[in-house]
């Protein structure tokens, strides 16, 4: 590599001329190039520190929201499973009427008899068991049951069938 030399004035010795200390150019260059590369890095090292700082606090706030996420899935879950039991007690207890009416029971008093442990509700929310337990409460009870000819008599059904049918919600009044 060839240096340059660069003379300058020394005041001190009076000759007008000395040679500078030698500088090489390829290590000014080099040690300019360094620096910039320092720069460089130093700004991409302190974009990849905000980067990952972002990352963290975006981690932190899906994690937060899916938390909040579950909450809300367990509680309408919970909510459904309340209101499901609420209706299938109302599809019971209009079931238990709509028998009481059609097998013939007058006393309503005895309706704390019946058991209804062997009612239930299916998974089409039709009531199951009912026929069955007005038949067990009329061998029990018979005297607070009577049966005429007529309008009921047509709503006759075989013991197996859930209640639902078309006379029982006519027996109601939700349609004529």
């Amino acid at each position: 590599m060839e240096t340059m030399h660069t003379y300058v004035r020394c005041p001190d010795d009076g000759s007008g001329s000395a040679p500078a200390p030698e500088v090489s150019a390829s290590s000014s260059a080099s040690s300019g190039l360094r620096s910039a590369a320092d720069s460089v890095a130093d700004a991409f090292s302190n974009q990849l520190a905000q980067a990952q700082a972002d990352l963290v606090e975006a981690r932190a706030r899906a994690a937060a929201i899916e938390a909040e996420l579950t909450q809300v899935r367990n509680e309408a879950q919970t909510t459904a499973e309340a209101r499901a039991m609420e209706i299938a007690g109302v599809r019971k207890d209009a079931a238990i009427r709509t028998a009481a009416v059609t097998s013939g029971l007058v006393d309503m008093e005895c309706l704390p008899l019946l058991d209804i442990a062997s009612i239930s509700v299916d998974e089409s929310g039709n009531v199951c068991g009912v026929e069955e337990a007005f038949e067990e409460l009329k061998e029990k009870k018979a005297i607070s049951f009577f049966w005429r000819q007529g309008k009921l008599d047509t709503c006759q059904r075989d013991s197996k069938a859930c209640l639902g049918s078309a006379c029982e919600k006519r027996v109601l009044g939700l349609y004529s």
